[in-house]
């Protein structure tokens, strides 16, 4: 991810129109969830069986979908299709719960 990527508040579905032009620009960029979405993220995303108390993960579109699981995060299931079809890369991190995205280059 560059040194500046684009950072977005997390406000719920007003955040989605703004990030899916960020995603068609492919323009690298990290949304700031809110701080207590940290153990429903927590309890959605660790590997099965473990009670992790933080996240760093790395993969693509399914990470968005699985956080969408997340009731106040279910707005970011209209990002899936198109972070797919862009070929992004997600990561996701907790505490300070946050999904950056960044795209390959052309």
């Amino acid at each position: 991810m560059p040194a500046h990527p684009a950072i977005l508040i997390w406000e719920g579905k007003e955040t989605i129109r703004e990030t899916l032009g960020l995603i068609d620009q492919r323009t690298p960029l990290e949304l700031q969830l809110p701080p207590d979405t940290h153990f429903a993220l927590c309890s959605h995303l660790a590997p099965a069986g473990s009670r992790a108390e933080s996240l760093d993960l790395d993969g693509g579109h399914e990470l968005v979908e699985r956080a969408a699981q997340v009731g106040v995060l279910a707005a970011l299931a209209e990002l899936i299709e198109p972070l797919r079809e862009a070929d992004a890369t997600v990561h996701i991190v907790s505490p300070s719960p946050a999904i950056q995205i960044d795209f390959p280059e052309d």
